[in-house]
């Protein structure tokens, strides 16, 4: 699970001009007298030749090469374990579809990427990835895709509810996460000398999502008195293995949402000038390996991503999960496997992983295609496809 908590909001001084919250025209000013603008290098290659320098050609894509030997965490225990378990017969294609049932219930939490409110009245939708690659919304023009991709219509949808609805027993003291119950977080409380459970994510509940299926989950914000605290947010590749639905029928797999003042943050610690431009977007996600019969699959850390398309600025992360704000100076995932892009161009899109193994070879992780919303959130985790659930 992840957990975003992070409520501080950076400030970025860039060549004289205050960035945080700059109109359009102080907006491309910025960005014009900034750094070089990367969303018009197309970075795809054929063989590891046609890249630059320090380079590998991965699924079409040039990934800057990992120097540092790749990092494999137990998301169970959060602890790492040997190298020498890797998994990899996954990267750049599917699994096995398991045996099981062909539909289940999912449920979840929204989680919430940066601080903000409470993730009710949130819409969780779910669409099967092949139909939303093929969406007529791609045709649009830019200006209007937003508003065509947030308002398709799915066969599988809900609003996600206050986690205090279902009345549940509230520990006294907590010490992690997982002391409380769903939807609730183990946070220091209004005296600040203790922790205690409270409230941070609705919850959901979708019936009849076709299992061993690649899918698509929009999650979006419902209450017009709060359009400018949310960013839209896509999951690519979320996929329900059969095997892993329960005896009743359910599985879990969290939606997310992102909040504005994250939005500005990310970028601004990644020093873009002018943050995430008008009409483009942010991807994340996480590095992991493949499950296997004995286990779910493992964070990677250390490794290296890069976008056929690529953003202004890559980040990564430290080996704090409630930590949401980027390294400047990481040369790759921390060891939840977590990475960023940020002002990305819309449209049609691929993500490629490498790590170094402990051999000296650099290893391929393969690729994923995504498509980028205009001013919203894409994730991906690869290529592994399990969700990373605490509790």
């Amino acid at each position: 699970m992840i957990h975003f908590r992070w409520n501080a909001v950076w400030f970025v001084l860039i060549s004289g001009v205050f960035l945080y919250g700059c109109s359009d025209d102080e907006l491309v000013e910025a960005t014009d007298a900034g750094v070089q603008d990367a969303t018009s290098i197309n970075s795809g290659c054929l063989e590891t030749s046609e890249c630059e320098t320090g380079h590998t050609c991965i699924g079409g894509v040039c990934v800057v090469n990992p120097t540092t030997e790749v990092r494999l965490t137990d998301n169970a225990l959060d602890t790492e374990v040997s190298n020498a378990g890797i998994q990899l017969d996954c990267a750049g294609s599917l699994q096995e579809a398991p045996a099981g049932p062909e539909a289940a219930t999912v449920y979840g939490r929204v989680d919430r990427f940066g601080g903000g409110l409470i993730t009710t009245g949130m819409e969780v939708s779910f669409f099967k990835q092949s139909d939303w690659m093929a969406s007529d919304c791609r045709q649009q023009p830019i200006e209007q895709q937003n508003e065509c991709f947030r308002t398709e219509k799915s066969d599988w949808s809900t609003i996600s509810t206050d986690p205090e609805a279902t009345n549940p027993t509230i520990p006294t003291s907590c010490e992690k996460h997982w002391d409380c119950p769903a939807g609730y977080e183990c946070v220091e409380i209004s005296n600040g000398l203790s922790l205690g459970c409270e409230p941070q994510h609705g919850l959901y509940e979708v019936e009849g999502i076709p299992t061993n299926t690649l899918l698509v989950i929009r999650t979006r914000n419902m209450d017009p008195i709060y359009e400018k605290k949310w960013k839209d947010t896509y999951i690519f590749g979320v996929y329900l293995y059969a095997d892993q639905v329960d005896s009743d029928g359910r599985i879990k797999s969290n939606a997310m949402m992102v909040s504005e003042s994250q939005w500005k943050t990310v970028p601004n610690t990644l020093l873009v000038p002018g943050g995430i431009r008008k009409n483009n977007g942010a991807l994340g996600g996480r590095v992991r390996d493949c499950r296997s019969a004995e286990r779910s699959s493992f964070t990677l850390g250390n490794a290296t991503i890069g976008l056929l398309e690529p953003g202004r600025a890559t980040g990564y992360f430290n080996d704090d999960e409630a930590n949401t704000v980027p390294l400047l100076d990481s040369p790759g995932t921390d060891m939840y496997g977590r990475f960023t892009v940020v002002d990305i161009p819309p449209g049609a899109n691929t993500v490629a992983a490498a790590i170094l193994q402990t051999d000296g070879a650099i290893a391929s992780l393969g690729s994923e295609s995504f498509y980028l919303v205009p001013n919203s959130l894409a994730i991906v985790s690869f290529p592994g496809k399990q969700p990373i659930l605490t509790k």
